[in-house]
């Protein structure tokens, strides 16, 4: 959905680098506004019949963008795994001139601990979570979706893990405000984060 008023249009980032090679490529992107940079580093693997293969790769690199496409001879029965291990570092947190080796090194370690590590990590942080910001409605099951649809966006949107961010209107991926806040983020967010802290 796009409303009228959407700001899709608009060119938020400049780039600064592009690297892309076989199973594996980098951005670096910074705002045109603050000069805030991002780094984000990809790296990929293919598994047939959950055993890694090499094969052959096709790269394409565009502004702002990279990609590496593969050709895969398959017999009757087998069984495709794609990994594709991404990590993003900000100007926020390192130095501009060290985020793309800082993304590479956490890309690199995101593949080491391989898929099922990382699902499992992420599984128990999202139970830790519901366990402190769930809301349990008897007897409307849309209700209940819909509530524990809001609260999942809310935990998305702001962790409380750095104090310097802020709760999006629209969260990271909506369109228009550019990240700005408004006073209804304390009117219609902040209950659900107070209720959080009082159940640790």
């Amino acid at each position: 959905v796009i409303n009228q008023d959407a700001n899709y249009g608009e060119k938020f980032w400049d780039e600064i680098k592009t690297s892309v090679d076989d199973y594996q490529g980098c951005l670096l992107l910074k705002t045109k506004k603050l000069d805030f940079h991002i780094a984000t580093y990809m790296r990929c693997n293919l598994t047939i019949n959950d055993k890694k293969v090499k094969t052959k790769v096709d790269k394409t690199k565009k502004e702002k963008y990279i990609a590496n496409s593969f050709s895969v001879d398959l017999k009757e029965g087998d069984e495709l795994g794609l990994f594709k291990y991404v990590a993003n570092t900000s100007s926020r947190y390192y130095e501009v001139d060290e985020l793309l080796k800082v993304s590479k090194k956490l890309s690199l370690e995101a593949e080491q601990l391989g898929f099922e590590a990382l699902l499992k990590e992420q599984a128990d942080l999202w139970a830790k979570k519901w366990q402190e910001s769930d809301i349990k409605i008897e007897g409307d099951i849309a209700a209940q979706q819909a509530i524990r649809f809001n609260i999942f966006q809310l935990n998305q949107t702001y962790t409380g893990d750095d104090e310097r961010l802020n709760i999006g209107p629209k969260g990271f991926t909506g369109e228009k405000y550019s990240g700005s806040t408004y006073w209804d983020t304390e009117a219609y967010c902040l209950p659900i984060y107070f209720l959080s802290i009082q159940i640790r």
